[in-house]
C-alpha cells in the first residue's frame, strides 16, 4: 500500500495523518514494495529487469521491510 492512500480528495476534510501531526504526534507513513514510490530500486529496474524487480513476497515484506521501517523510525525519532 502507498502512503498516498491516506490523502483522499479535499471534500473528505483533513486526512488523519494531518490531524495527528497537528495534534503533536509523530506521523510516519510507509510505502510498500510495488507502489509508485518504490520504483527507484537501488539495484533492479521495473522496466529493464522486471523478473528481478518483482521477485518478492508479502512474507518478505513482513520479515524484512516492516522491521527495517520500525528500526529507521526508532533511531531517527
Amino acid at each position: 500500500m502507498s502512503a498516498d492512500s491516506w490523502f483522499t480528495s479535499p471534500e473528505h476534510g483533513d486526512p488523519m495523518p494531518i490531524k495527528l501531526y497537528e495534534s503533536g504526534y509523530d506521523v510516519w507513513l510507509g510505502n510498500n514494495r510495488g507502489t509508485y514510490h518504490s520504483m527507484k530500486h537501488t539495484t533492479h529496474s521495473h522496466e529493464h529487469d522486471p523478473e528481478l524487480y518483482w521477485n518478492w513476497s508479502f512474507a518478505e515484506m513482513g520479515t524484512y521491510d516492516l522491521p527495517a521501517m520500525f528500526k529507521h523510525i526508532k533511531y531517527t525519532a
